[in-house]
């Protein structure tokens, strides 16, 4: 058995969820976790926090299946360029 010297902590930025075996009610989430969101990554727009994140569906060691979720930094997206044609004013 393998064993670890420090305990596991979310790096900025990531996050999991797993799955939910069993539901307590109907209105029970399907899946929990946590993700820790560096500050600099969230976009403030009119009092609107945006955060956008990616999943990828990974296999822990037991052999459930998680997501593995990241926050996108918005410095690193490609910008959204729009181009605007205007016509010629006729006067």
């Amino acid at each position: 058995m393998k064993t670890f010297d420090k305990p596991f902590e979310v790096r900025p930025n990531t996050g999991t969820l797993f799955s939910v075996t069993a539901k307590n009610l109907p209105t029970s989430p399907d899946y929990f976790g946590e993700i820790a969101i560096a500050a600099s990554t969230i976009k403030v727009v009119d009092g609107v926090a945006t955060i956008k994140i990616s999943g990828w569906k990974k296999k822990a060691k037991n052999g459930k299946t998680y997501l593995s979720i990241a926050v996108n930094d918005p410095s690193m997206m490609p910008s959204k360029k729009v181009t605007v044609e205007v016509e010629d004013e006729p006067f």
